[in-house]
């Protein structure tokens, strides 16, 4: 009874691991020639209208690139995928694809020398929420703006992207939280 049982159960486990999402393809088209297909609808991004039955998010437009899965669109709209360091990075890449991306903590003294690097250096800073749309960090006790508002004691992760030709200390490009990024 109990090696009916476990196969049974042994079965049925594979069986829900095994069924997956099926997406469709157009008639014709295969691994082969998936790129150099042209698609009939395109939005201003070159992929077709109506791929996904969600709005746009925030920052979204930083996930097209090359490597975008055009079939399975319903995988970046979900909000459980994009994350704020998702963003960050995919800003960085979207900007300066010559330079590697690099995260560092708070406080970090990399990002005093990054200039001739190639180098994008993305800083991890943790804040507190003042309650409106700014807060402290926690180390250091500095300003920082966040993208939306925040209630107050709340702890937020922030990353500041900085530019990878310069020096300055001040020199952010963007800043990621909340699930939306900015340009500085």
């Amino acid at each position: 009874m109990k090696k009916l049982l476990l196969i049974t159960v042994a079965i049925v486990t594979t069986m829900i691991m095994c069924s997956g999402s099926v997406y469709a393809m157009p008639k014709g088209i295969n691994s082969f020639n998936y790129y150099t297909y042209e698609k009939p609808i395109t939005d201003s991004y070159g992929f077709n209208k109506g791929e996904a039955n969600v709005p746009y998010h925030v920052g979204e437009e930083y996930f097209y690139n090359d490597y975008y899965d055009h079939w399975n669109v319903e995988r970046v709209y979900d909000k459980d995928f994009v994350t704020s360091r998702k963003l960050a990075k995919a800003y960085a890449k979207a900007n300066y694809p010559k330079c590697k991306v690099q995260f560092v903590k708070d406080g970090s003294k990399k990002v005093l020398d990054r200039k001739g690097k190639k180098t994008v250096f993305i800083e991890k800073v943790v804040s507190k929420s003042s309650g409106k749309n700014y807060g402290y960090t926690i180390k250091g006790h500095y300003y920082i703006k966040y993208n939306r508002k925040v209630k107050k004691g709340h702890k937020i992760v922030s990353y500041l992207l900085y530019n990878p030709y310069t020096n300055y200390i001040d020199d952010v490009v963007a800043v990621a939280d909340c699930k939306m990024i900015r340009g500085d």
